[in-house]
């Protein structure tokens, strides 16, 4: 970390972050979390009508959302969004966020350049008061290869916003380079690592995953059946599959059994190596009838403490995903 950033951290140390994702309690909470499942549009719209400036924008990222027919109206409210100070609106309307030429030109959005500028003001004055999401975003879109090899520059590499942000418990960051790097895990250097334990120790559900899949290295099968597990029992999904595909590795089939049922009962979708009546899929044909009856159970008495975690912000949404998405 340079100069400049070590002042700026022992200057803010002692000041309260804002919180960078929304929070149960919040108001936008639910709804939010809820738009890839149901249209939240009309609640979201009722928040925007009582004068809740920040939802303004998820009203118009729900519009989006739906269908294309409806983008030049969402991005009336983005514009409204970023009239009242949001950055990450004005980023949207930009035409530097996401794919620029499908936004103006497909979509025929009046991008405005000059919006990035307004947001990159906003940025510095939300993240000189502490707000580790805004410096990601800075950090994201105003750093060059000229700031970063300025000494005085208050902008960091892609690695040093990972720590950074991590050490304020902020993992969108981490979560997006982590998964540019899933096929080659060799890559993160024990630095990184480093986080993603540290992360994985706080409970971070992403973290848990990442650790006890695509970057094990150093852990024997029950470590990382154990860090899959964690994330499992809060409701993370991809980390059934991780548990089976490992377990059956390891000819662990009752334990693989256990999280595929698990999987069925979280999400109401069975799993195709679920089905015996696939016998080229069917990979349990090991276990006896009890053997199958007992793991339904163990599932069963698993579902009743799976409390999915959600963790969100507008960066996330833009992720390539095409839609917001939740880790839960």
């Amino acid at each position: 970390m340079r100069y400049f950033q070590l002042v700026f951290f022992i200057f803010c140390i002692n000041n309260v972050y804002a919180g960078p994702y929304i929070e149960k309690g919040d108001p936008l909470f639910e709804p939010v979390s809820k738009m890839t499942r149901v249209d939240q549009s009309e609640r979201l719209k009722a928040m925007v009508d009582k004068g809740i400036n920040d939802a303004l924008f998820w009203y118009a990222a729900s519009i989006e959302s739906k269908n294309i027919l409806k983008h030049a109206e969402s991005y009336q409210y983005y514009k409204q969004a970023a009239e009242k100070g949001n950055p990450y609106a004005m980023l949207r309307i930009s035409g530097k966020v996401g794919d620029p030429e499908y936004d103006c030109e497909h979509i025929g959005w009046p991008c405005d350049s000059s919006w990035k500028d307004q947001a990159i003001d906003k940025l510095i004055e939300l993240k000189d008061q502490g707000d580790v999401k805004a410096y990601y975003y800075y950090n994201k879109h105003s750093g060059t290869v000229f700031s970063l090899l300025n000494p005085l520059s208050d902008t960091m590499s892609e690695e040093e916003m990972v720590t950074y942000a991590a050490e304020r418990e902020y993992y969108t960051p981490l979560v997006h380079y982590l998964f540019r790097y899933t096929r080659k895990p060799e890559k993160v250097n024990d630095e990184i690592l480093a986080v993603l334990d540290k992360a994985a120790s706080k409970g971070f559900s992403p973290a848990l995953y990442f650790r006890g899949d695509s970057f094990s290295r150093g852990l024997t099968y029950e470590n990382k059946i154990d860090l899959l597990k964690k994330a499992a029992h809060k409701g993370y999904l991809p980390a059934y599959t991780s548990i089976s595909y490992i377990a059956r590795k390891e000819n662990d089939f009752l334990t693989a059994y256990i999280y595929l049922y698990l999987e069925f009962l979280v999400t109401g979708r069975k799993h195709m190596y679920l089905d015996s009546s696939r016998p080229a899929l069917y990979e349990f044909s090991s276990l006896s009838e009890s053997e199958i009856e007992k793991a339904k159970e163990e599932a069963e008495e698993l579902y009743k403490n799976v409390e999915p975690e959600i963790y969100f912000d507008e960066d996330i949404f833009y992720a390539g995903s095409g839609g917001i998405t939740l880790y839960k």
